[in-house]
């Protein structure tokens, strides 16, 4: 177990530097987000509404009766459409709970994928890099399934999405690397 919880914690670090290198210091998540160019408008217009902290669909899916639906649905065919996610609170630039939140994701994350390379064979995971080919492709999985996933049914953009798709596998690949250094298979005991 311990090697799972050092390899998890390696991962983590591993996945924190890539996240802040391609977030804060790699221009191409930059290019997908946009600014609206009447920003504290449409602010003071949320907070006019008293939204509560939550994720908002536009256009809203009204009371769920029939008109309401209708209505919904000719609003979705003439847009905009869009999701909000919207908090009331903000947050500093060195927030310590936001960042031991992501710490604790990519940790977890990386000790779940630690675990599953240990219970492979050592046949199928004997050398070095078939062990960080299994970790990039849960990250390849990741990105097909939540992010292609987001883009098909929630209307993310391809140019977002597929940012966001090779950040998973580009993190991923990089925490297979130290992941795969302290996890090996269990050997195959014999009678």
């Amino acid at each position: 177990m311990g090697r799972i919880i050092l390899a998890g914690f390696l991962g983590a670090i591993v996945l924190m530097i890539w996240g802040f290198l391609s977030w804060a210091v790699l221009p191409f998540h930059g290019k997908t987000m946009h600014t609206l160019s009447n920003e504290d408008a449409v602010v003071a217009a949320i907070k006019a509404g008293n939204a509560e902290s939550g994720t908002y669909q536009i256009p809203g899916m009204g009371d769920g009766s029939a008109a309401a639906k209708k209505i919904e649905m000719d609003k979705m065919k003439v847009g905009p459409t869009g999701w909000l996610h919207y908090s009331t609170e903000g947050y500093g630039e060195i927030d310590p709970m936001y960042f031991l939140k992501g710490f604790l994701v990519c940790f977890f994350s990386s000790m779940f994928a630690a675990s599953l390379l240990r219970k492979l064979s050592w046949s199928l995971a004997s050398k070095y890099g078939t062990r960080v080919r299994f970790i990039m492709m849960l990250g390849v999985f990741l990105a097909i399934a939540g992010r292609l996933n987001d883009w098909a049914w929630m209307g993310y953009p391809t140019s977002f999405s597929l940012n966001l798709l090779v950040d998973d596998i580009v993190g991923w690949t990089l925490a297979g690397l130290v992941i795969a250094w302290r996890i090996k298979p269990l050997m195959a005991k014999t009678n």
